[in-house]
């Protein structure tokens, strides 16, 4: 998924380059990685495996090759690139 959207986006730097709203730099500018890795995983928990195709979390494994189809890339893609975009944001300042 993340190398499908970085091609989709026209690379890594337009993915880090694109502009960030002032509200949503204050923020990350504040998080640290130990947030970003901690926010990371409930969206896991609640988001990205609710959209998959299949019952899943994160203690029960699944069995087998799961089909994503566009529904599921449209709807996890923003929610991926704003988190890869995240930490490097945050780390363009030191």
């Amino acid at each position: 998924m993340v190398r499908r959207l970085v091609a989709d986006r026209g690379g890594e730097s337009a993915i880090v380059s694109a502009p960030v709203a002032a509200r949503d730099r204050s923020a990350w500018e504040r998080g640290s990685i130990a947030d970003w890795v901690d926010e990371s995983h409930r969206i896991a928990g609640d988001t990205v495996y609710a959209l998959l195709p299949v019952a899943a979390s994160c203690s029960d494994k699944i069995v087998g090759v799961v089909a994503l189809d566009r529904t599921y890339y449209a709807k996890a893609a923003p929610v991926i690139e704003i988190q890869i975009r995240k930490p490097v944001f945050g780390l363009r300042g030191c």
